[in-house]
């Protein structure tokens, strides 16, 4: 058992020296019309600030079995939060993205759970060589019966978090307002909320001057993803130095569906919906490996 955790200070983010008001253009930015005021990178004003913080604090337990009796094996559980200003870009490839909201200076308030913040995670992974089942002297029942390697990981995760938006083009960026005394959580399985992840009425656009959004950023989370992957060995000694491994692997080998983050867009029609997966279906891949 352990404790982790750690601090930045002074990271890269990227902000909107002029943003729009409001809706373009109705409400263009203070610096305009001689500069830009589009949200998208290379059309607006931008500059790449070191003025974002993080924090990490994790509970970190595990467990380990070492080989014995054909048996190994190693299960570990985190729990922690990761805090930032700014997590980067949402694809991972690069820092050019500008987090929705007020980017006035003074005006950042976007501390909160990081965009790839999973507050629970569990893995097992274990390994489970079978005995030998057949000892007599037949060559082919030996073949037949001995030679098995079991092998196993399970993954069990929480989800990641999310903002709300007001809309998300190349005018203008903010997140939506929130309704007061609205609960935005609704509660049951992930498949009965599949049309209403949600509650959707707990938010509307912003859309007067000056509004970038009441809601915080990163205030829901999304649904939580398994995995489980599996492998069958068989090994056939052909002489004393080599060996033939035939192995058969199955990628989530229960066809376990891992649903994205719902459309967080409210001027969007099917907000609130979940319309896509993280994962793909159930894969078998088979490989053929001589060692020597």
């Amino acid at each position: 058992m352990s404790y982790v955790g750690s601090v930045g200070r002074k990271l890269y983010r990227l902000v909107d020296l002029n943003q729009a008001l409001g809706p373009l253009p109705t409400f263009p930015g203070p610096l305009s019309p001689g500069l830009s005021s589009l949200v998208v990178q290379g059309f607006g004003v931008h500059a790449m600030q070191s003025s974002s913080n993080s924090s990490y604090n994790s509970l970190q337990v595990g467990v380990t079995k070492r080989f014995s009796y054909g048996l190994q094996f190693l299960a570990s559980y985190t729990y922690s939060h990761s805090l930032d200003d700014y997590s980067g870009d949402p694809t991972g490839t690069s820092d050019v993205t500008v987090v929705p909201g007020n980017q006035a200076p003074g005006f950042l308030n976007n501390y909160a759970s990081s965009d790839f913040d999973r507050r629970h995670r569990f893995v097992f992974s274990g390994i489970y060589d079978l005995p030998k089942f057949y000892k007599g002297e037949s060559r082919f029942a030996r073949q037949a019966a001995n030679g098995w390697e079991l092998a196993s990981v399970l993954t069990l995760q929480s989800g990641t978090p999310f903002s709300v938006l007001s809309n998300a083009n190349a005018f203008i960026q903010a997140r939506a307002d929130i309704v007061p005394g609205c609960n935005p959580v609704l509660h049951g399985s992930v498949k009965s909320r599949l049309n209403e992840y949600f509650n959707t009425a707990c938010f509307k656009p912003a859309l007067a001057a000056g509004d970038f959004g009441t809601s915080s950023r990163n205030i829901l989370r999304g649904p939580n993803q398994k995995n489980v992957d599996f492998s069958i060995v068989k090994f056939f000694p052909i002489t004393e130095r080599i060996k033939m491994e035939f192995r058969t692997e199955f990628f989530n080998v229960f066809n376990n569906v891992n649903f994205a983050n719902p459309i967080n867009i409210v001027e969007s029609a099917p907000v609130g919906q979940i319309v896509e997966t993280t994962t793909g279906p159930r894969v078998i891949q088979f490989a053929l490996k001589v060692t020597f």
